[in-house]
């Protein structure tokens, strides 16, 4: 009895949301002893920067995944915004080209909740196809060039900015966190998002404004994305409507990893997150002298292996609680 009783408790935490820390407690220590530079406080500061990034879009993303769906489309949002800030900081300054960025980032993610909503098409497709028209207007606005904002070096205190030691885009992190915690676990808006996500029928039937949820979601997942293309262009001073290539995977991949289910009615903010400062993995591996084909391949495969795991857990799990 003894025994079932620790089998089921190990299966539980594993399959639980709580795997993540262990898993970020693991590969840190792998990395600790590997590469030790990697522990300093300089390195350590510039990860949670890097990771900065990545967190604060996967938790607009973790709404998004909670509801049961995707937003393919978070990393051309990053770029429009990128591109917006750039070519308008010139013309109207800082403050307010960053608000017509939120601005028209909050407009993208309006669309793409009444496409889904109002067309009835699935979050996957219609985000992939709205994906590629961002891009391409990205294009055409920028004329498929890359713009520099060299001389704005105001701009830099996004990413340069300290407050007690702490990097401004870490803290615009734990803000973000904060405020999306609140909307998940204090507001009548996480009942809902979470309603919807688990059964979409049932919801409706309860009368949850689904719909509006939906829209609301995928507006959030926009403006963290924006929030990001902020932050990034604010590092470089330049943006061009390539950014972002890969960003929406490493958002859906630092939501998933962090415990959220991707069959929707259940999401994990702070895993998310703690997902997202995993990218040790990349710093640490480049420590060691691994190209960035390496980097991926380790990431993917850690991917992989965590799920695999939780997979294979679940059932044992079940089973002990019927035993």
């Amino acid at each position: 009895m003894k025994h079932k009783l620790n089998m089921h408790s190990v299966s539980s935490f594993i399959t639980g949301k709580y795997f993540i820390f262990v898993l970020f407690i693991l590969v840190f220590a792998l990395f600790a002893i590997l590469a030790p530079a990697l522990c300093t406080s300089d390195s350590i500061r510039n990860i949670l920067v890097n990771a900065s990034l990545t967190a604060i879009s996967g938790c607009g993303m973790t709404f998004a995944i909670t509801l049961g769906g995707f937003d393919l489309s978070v990393g051309s949002i990053m770029a429009l915004s990128t591109c917006v800030i750039a070519k308008l900081v010139p013309v109207i300054g800082i403050p307010a080209a960053i608000l017509l960025a939120f601005a028209v980032s909050a407009v993208v993610g309006l669309l793409n909740g009444l496409i889904i909503t109002k067309l009835k098409i699935q979050t996957f497709v219609a985000t992939l196809a709205t994906q590629v028209i961002i891009k391409g207007l990205a294009l055409i606005y920028t004329g498929g060039l890359s713009v520099s904002i060299f001389s704005y070096t105001q701009l830099k205190l996004f990413s340069s900015a300290r407050f007690l030691g702490i990097p401004l885009p870490v803290l615009i992190t734990v803000v973000v966190y904060l405020v999306c915690q609140f909307l998940y676990n204090r507001c009548k808006f996480g009942v809902y998002l979470r309603a919807a996500g688990s059964n979409e029928k049932a919801a409706r039937l309860s009368a949850v404004p689904v719909e509006r949820i939906t829209i609301c979601a995928f507006i959030i997942t926009a403006l963290t994305s924006c929030l990001s293309g902020v932050i990034t262009v604010s590092q470089v001073l330049t943006a061009n409507a390539s950014t972002g290539g890969s960003f929406a995977l490493n958002a859906i991949t630092v939501v998933v990893l962090g415990g959220t289910s991707l069959s929707g009615g259940s999401g994990f903010l702070g895993g998310s997150v703690v997902a997202a400062i995993l990218i040790i993995i990349e710093n640490g591996l480049t420590l060691l002298g691994y190209s960035d084909d390496i980097q991926r391949l380790v990431i993917g495969c850690i991917l992989i292996a965590s799920l695999t795991l939780k997979t294979f857990m679940s059932p044992l799990s079940r089973k002990e609680e019927v035993a």
